[in-house]
Order: C-alpha cells, then sequence, then structure tokens
C-alpha cells in the first residue's frame, strides 16, 4: 500500500525537477539550485536537462500521483484516505491533496472549476466540524465521512507536525483560488494557537520552551 507521504513527496519532487529557472539567477527561483554547494567542477547540477522520454515517464507519474489525490476521496467531504484501503483520512495528506489539486488543474488534469468546488469541498467540512482540532489545530487522524476524529485504530492525538502540513496546503489552496476558498482556508490558520503547544513547567527541562508534537485527549498535561 502507497503512503501519502511518500506519494506527496514524489509529486513535490517532480514538479521541482520540472520548473523552470529564472534566466538571471536560477537560484533565486529554484531552491534544489541553492542547496547543492561544494560539488567538483563539472557535476551536473539542477535543474537537468531531460529527453523527451524522460519527460513522458515523468509527466506519466505526475498523473497517476495526481490521480491517487483525486480518486481515493470520501465521497461525504472530499478529503483524500490516509492510504488504500484505510478508513481514516490523516491531515498531512489533505495538505497535500490540496496543492495536488492546485497542480492538478495548473496542469489540466481538471478543469478549473471541478479542481474548486472539490476544495470548497474539502474546506467545509474541516471548518464545519469542531471537535476535530484543539487549539486550532487538527487531529492527526479525521473520519473521512464526518471530518470528526477518527476511532478506527489510530492513535487520538492532535498533531503539530501533521497541522502544519494541512496548513500548508491550505495557503497553497487560498492562494490558487481566492474568494470563499481563501477566506475559509486563511481562517483555519489564523485560528491556530500555536502558544498552547509550547511545553512549560511539565516537561523535562531540556525540553521545555519547544512546541511539543502534539496533545492527547486523555493525557491534556502529556
Amino acid at each position: 500500500m502507497k503512503t501519502l507521504t511518500a506519494i506527496g513527496a514524489s509529486l513535490v519532487l517532480l514538479i521541482a525537477c520540472h520548473a523552470q529557472p529564472g534566466e538571471d539567477d536560477p537560484g533565486a527561483t529554484d531552491p534544489i539550485a541553492r542547496v547543492i554547494v561544494d560539488l567538483p567542477e563539472g557535476t551536473p547540477r539542477p535543474p537537468f536537462d531531460f529527453s523527451a522520454e524522460d519527460d513522458r515517464f515523468l509527466e506519466e507519474i505526475e498523473r497517476a500521483t495526481f490521480r491517487y489525490f483525486w480518486d481515493e476521496c470520501a465521497p461525504e467531504t472530499g478529503m483524500v484516505l490516509d492510504r488504500t484501503g484505510a478508513e481514516s483520512v490523516s491531515v498531512a495528506g489533505v495538505g497535500f491533496q490540496l496543492s495536488a489539486i492546485c497542480v492538478g488543474a495548473e496542469r489540466g488534469y481538471i478543469g478549473a472549476d471541478e479542481a474548486r468546488a472539490r476544495t470548497l469541498k474539502i474546506l467545509r467540512a474541516l471548518a464545519s466540524n469542531p471537535d476535530n482540532r484543539k487549539a486550532g489545530l487538527f487531529f492527526h487522524y479525521l473520519d473521512p465521512a464526518t471530518a470528526g476524529p477518527s476511532t478506527e485504530g489510530y492513535e487520538s492525538v492532535v498533531s503539530t507536525i501533521d497541522s502544519a502540513l494541512l496548513f500548508a496546503g491550505l495557503l497553497a489552496a487560498s492562494s490558487h483560488f481566492g474568494g470563499e476558498v481563501g477566506a475559509i482556508a486563511d481562517r483555519l490558520f489564523a485560528e491556530a494557537d500555536w502558544t498552547f503547544f509550547v511545553s512549560g513547567e511539565e516537561a523535562r527541562p531540556y525540553e521545555r520552551g519547544f512546541i511539543s508534537l502534539g496533545w492527547k485527549p486523555d493525557d491534556p498535561e502529556g
């Protein structure tokens, strides 16, 4: 079974490989060009030149990756399932999904109107169930039909890491679509109270002052 983390990473890397650099300063528009340093002279550096056959292969992978985020979704909320055969949604996966929908619309894999409609369905589902978050951050796993916390065998935890990945997708959708999508996405992002998750005196000395990985309803001080 494919996990959404692997699928999302593949999509991001493929998009980066196909990105066109700026003519004057490739590093200014292509972050990959900036992070590879101290290589021997003559070492190939991104962005690479691909053959027509390579481009066709990358296009096939991009399209197939996008189709997972578009097809393997709950009909009630539009949110992508955590993995094939799963009965829960990971909010990190939804973050990747929201970005993938923007990419799919830009690539012409789907129409702009259906991309906006699916995104709006997802955001309305997330926003309409207040039980799925604490201090504005989301439970790691949600019920695909209700967008509430999942009860399908996963640990019940509000995850700062996975919420951050969701927020990245929210911001991408807000920037791409604007309108009601932007209004809901921006509101959800603004409602996140990160200070709630900063470790205090209850934590071990070397953990104090840092953002914790999450919050558990059955261990609110843990």
